[in-house]
């Protein structure tokens, strides 16, 4: 389990959620999302298009256009999912602000698409919520456009980041635990 959703997982425990899984390639992470956390509703947002990704100097054409028939077969049955194929920015303004209990980021990795897709998903976050993604990788520093997106991000919102293995995540807010944990 990725450390972002196992902190979900322990923050949560087995209160029902409502998150949104942004990048999704083939589904193996949304079903370890569906296994892990007590799910009412999965959203899942890809283009699954072909487009342009900057990695280690490299220009690399990914094409994911075959991966959308394998999620919609994966998941067909199952009554927690929905999916959106749309780009992540577009997709984000169909939801109310404090809609959902998470957001994972995880699609395209360079500096000003993550920088939108952070900045786009986080009013949609609940209080209490965690907006949160995978591939900060400090040491390799083969991410770097993502580790400077959030670094800033964190930084703008004055928020706390955590790093766990690849992953990051964030709370937006805190005092809900009062209410709900007690002291």
């Amino acid at each position: 389990m990725r450390p972002a959703i196992e902190f979900i997982k322990d923050t949560f425990g087995t209160i029902s959620l409502i998150g949104v899984e942004v990048g999704v390639q083939k589904g193996r992470h949304s079903e370890e999302i569906l296994k892990a956390l007590n799910v009412k509703e999965l959203w899942l947002v890809d283009i699954w298009d072909e487009y342009n990704m900057l990695v280690e100097d490299q220009n690399l054409v990914l094409n994911f256009k075959e991966y959308e028939s394998v999620v919609r077969k994966k998941f067909k049955n199952d009554e927690r999912i929905r999916i959106i194929k749309e780009c992540s920015v577009v997709a984000s303004k169909s939801f109310n602000d404090y809609y959902f209990n998470f957001v994972y980021i995880d699609a395209n990795h360079n500096y000003g698409s993550v920088k939108e897709d952070i900045e786009a998903w986080f009013p949609k976050v609940n209080k209490g919520g965690i907006i949160c993604g995978h591939d900060y990788n400090n040491e390799e520093q083969k991410w770097k456009g993502v580790e400077e997106a959030v670094n800033e991000f964190v930084k703008k919102h004055n928020l706390e980041l955590h790093l766990g293995e690849l992953d990051w995540w964030a709370i937006k807010d805190d005092s809900w635990k009062d209410k709900y944990l007690g002291d």
